[in-house]
């Protein structure tokens, strides 16, 4: 059984879209029982308790110091950082045993002595990335296993009732998007707002349901008619499961992202919470829940361009490095 190591990093400066994303791959390839998976990076208590309780050894390092020491223990290694530069790509290609593959988003390096790279992001067909092999746009959407029930689950209702809200890292600055809760549910009399913060907002609102942020979010895509987030992996897997999203991007580079897929029609664009005024956003949001024939065209679309098939052409491209 080979080796197989995630390096990715979830705590403070890191947010959670990266470590998901391994952590949704590994628990994939764990089912072909081919590989002997472990974890390297540099976690808070929340993704050391998830990889406890999905039983995946793992090694908490903050310093880059050791890194490809570690690394190169492993016959495979699956990177997914924002922190990588060039000069590690280089020194890893001196690990002789290890093949590395990336998850990448905005092919700034040069990933040419790499063995896979995979950016599973929408608009990025015409990316010139020179490694051996590729993985390339949605065919390649790395999910979480259950939200193939979700998608299954999941019937399009022209009333909203469940409203989602959903932005891991928007608590922190982004108070336009976490004044939308209270917004909605005093402008709509009949929805239901559950909210997933560790920062709930102060509301005596009986419809107003704060929830901590947990690893199975699905339990609550299950009972969602829409969804409003702040921008991360999270409109993907709406996408996927094709409940309708609202999407207010929390970067410039989220932002871009989003625009890809407002032109592929599978999500709402709220706008860029850096530069687009809180009226404005307001508003859209309104319209979002009203606009029956826009919500029914994001489900339609969702369903249509994303495929249950992407992991097995995943799978099928590791397996020819």
């Amino acid at each position: 059984m080979d080796r197989l190591v995630f390096n990715c990093n979830q705590n403070q400066k890191h947010g959670l879209g990266h470590f998901f994303r391994c952590l949704n791959l590994a628990r994939h390839l764990r089912k072909i029982n081919k590989f002997k998976i472990s974890f390297i990076g540099y976690f808070s208590s929340f993704s050391t308790s998830v990889l406890i309780n999905e039983r995946f050894s793992f090694t908490n390092l903050q310093s880059q110091k050791n890194l490809l020491a570690s690394l190169g223990k492993f016959d495979y290694a699956i990177i997914d950082r924002y922190d990588i530069d060039q000069i590690f790509l280089d020194e890893l290609v001196n690990l002789k045993k290890t093949k590395s593959i990336f998850i990448d988003d905005f092919n700034y390096l040069d990933f040419s002595n790499q063995n896979l790279v995979i950016n599973f992001r929408i608009g990025v067909e015409n990316y010139k990335y020179d490694s051996k092999l590729k993985a390339i746009g949605e065919n390649f959407f790395i999910f979480k296993p259950e939200l193939i029930q979700v998608r299954e689950n999941y019937k399009f209702r022209e009333k909203v009732k469940n409203v989602l809200f959903f932005g891991s890292a928007t608590d922190k600055y982004n108070s336009t998007f976490n004044d939308l809760p209270i917004f909605l549910l005093n402008n709509f009399r009949d929805i239901e707002v559950t909210h997933l913060t560790n920062k709930p907002l102060s509301s005596k609102n009986t419809r107003y349901h704060p929830k901590k942020f947990q690893f199975s979010i699905e339990k609550y895509l299950n009972k969602s008619d829409v969804i409003f987030n702040g921008g991360g992996l999270i409109k993907y897997e709406a996408a996927f499961c094709g409940i309708p999203s609202a999407t207010l991007s929390t970067t410039n580079e989220q932002h871009d992202d989003t625009l890809n897929l407002e032109n592929k029609e599978v999500l709402y664009n709220l706008g860029n919470q850096k530069i687009i005024d809180k009226k404005g956003v307001q508003n859209r949001a309104i319209e979002f829940i009203k606009d029956v024939s826009t919500r029914k065209r994001l489900h339609n679309k969702g369903i249509e361009l994303f495929t249950v098939k992407s992991i097995n052409n995943l799978i099928e491209k590791i397996n020819e490095i």
